[in-house]
């Protein structure tokens, strides 16, 4: 059977018998071809392809700290290509007689390489060096923003938030981040060291003022939120199980302040309370009768902004988004609804649209509800947007703490 190293010198040496026909003059083939990709600086052509090999398992046993470390990264994936280059580290992931930290860095560099097959990550969340494991946890975050392999991920770091090593899940929950309500309230639901139980409650706070469904406090359909030193209360008067929705009374209580009704025309549709709080504490920016108000729990000044629904806090920046209504068609099998993603700062001043949204509901999809009030704020490789079931696509969000 070929070994590691006679599979990798033999994969490398095909793509330096190729390299040169990639090159040949137009007139030597029957189509243009693309101009290559600019090659990185001092990208000398390696004389064999065990330089290939050396190379690539001498980089991952580099220090972190090596200022031309990522330039021989990209020296790597020039002659090799990133599905190559992505195949071969996996392998070296995959070899128990490579150094446990040099199978981690493998890892880490497979995950910003946009794998197409997370094997390596699940064979590696079973290794029984902690260090490998922690390296298969770390490598999942990027893999996190694409959305083919999002749920297969998630899945992935709920098995290494229960690793034995406090270490191991650290770097499952500092992957996962706020992209799973779920996972993080299963994770405290275990009692985990008061450290890790302290970030996952963070960060299950970010992911329901983005976006998450709440869980019901009882089957009466009551949610409850907190955050920044304020409790969100809402009460259903009126529900549509069958559609996940309801309409209510939202109540808001302070810190040292009594409890007080904030509108008693609120919708709820999959357990999203459609307010959101200023981070800190001083604002409720809420949708009531289809309209959105913002109410200063200071002076109780409350103003409205205008018709919307749907607020979500922004990232990065003093205050919110809400989805504006710009057109709604009556289609078939649909309707098509669209928006402005609209931005208001929290203490003052003029909505102003920053980027157009559409959806499409469905009367079998909880009652004809709109899309967007499901819809939650996620990282991807572009920045954040919105996302979910129903939307025609993702919005992008301009990065707010630089345009404002």
């Amino acid at each position: 059977m070929m070994n590691k190293r006679e599979f990798l010198t033999g994969v490398a040496a095909l793509g330096l018998v190729l390299a040169p026909c990639a090159a040949r003059p137009a007139s030597a083939q029957q189509k243009p071809a693309a101009a290559p990709a600019a090659a990185p600086a001092a990208a000398a052509r390696p004389d064999t392809a065990v330089d290939l090999v050396g190379l690539l398992e001498a980089w991952v046993r580099m220090p972190p700290g090596r200022r031309d470390r990522m330039d021989k990264l990209d020296y790597l994936r020039h002659w090799l290509g990133s599905p190559m280059l992505r195949d071969q580290l996996a392998l070296i992931a995959a070899d128990a007689t490579e150094p446990p930290l040099a199978r981690a860095t493998a890892l880490i560099a497979v995950g910003e390489e946009k794998p197409t097959n997370l094997a390596p990550f699940a064979f590696a969340l079973e290794d029984p060096d902690a260090t490998v494991r922690a390296g298969a946890a770390a490598a999942l975050r990027p893999v996190l923003i694409d959305p083919a392999r999002v749920q297969t991920a998630v899945a992935l770091l709920r098995r290494a938030l229960l690793d034995r090593v406090p270490a191991v899940a650290s770097r499952a929950l500092e992957s996962l981040g706020d992209r799973d309500a779920g996972a993080l309230r299963d994770f405290l639901a275990g009692q985990p060291a008061p450290e890790m139980a302290t970030v996952a409650r963070q960060l299950l706070t970010l992911a329901e003022s983005r976006g998450a469904p709440l869980v019901p406090r009882d089957s009466s359909g009551a949610l409850e939120r907190q955050t920044d030193g304020v409790t969100l209360r809402y009460t259903p008067a009126r529900r549509w199980p069958d559609w996940d929705a309801s309409a209510g009374t939202l109540i808001v209580a302070r810190a040292g302040a009594a409890p007080f009704v904030l509108a008693t025309d609120v919708e709820v549709v999959r357990n999203v309370i459609p307010a959101t709080i200023s981070g800190d504490g001083r604002y409720v920016a809420y949708e009531t009768g289809r309209h959105i108000h913002v109410r200063d729990l200071e002076t109780g000044a409350d103003r409205d902004v205008g018709p919307g629904i749907a607020p979500r806090i922004a990232p990065l920046a003093p205050g919110f988004v809400y989805f504006r209504p710009t057109r709604t068609s009556l289609e078939r099998d649909r309707d098509a609804l669209a928006y402005a993603l609209a931005y208001v700062p929290f203490a003052g001043g003029d909505s102003r649209d920053l980027e157009p949204a559409s959806a499409s509901s469905h009367q079998d999809v909880n009652g004809n509800a709109s899309p967007v009030r499901w819809a939650r704020i996620v990282e991807s490789d572009v920045g954040f947007v919105i996302t979910g079931e129903g939307l025609d696509a993702p919005v992008t969000m301009p990065d707010l703490a630089v345009s404002r």
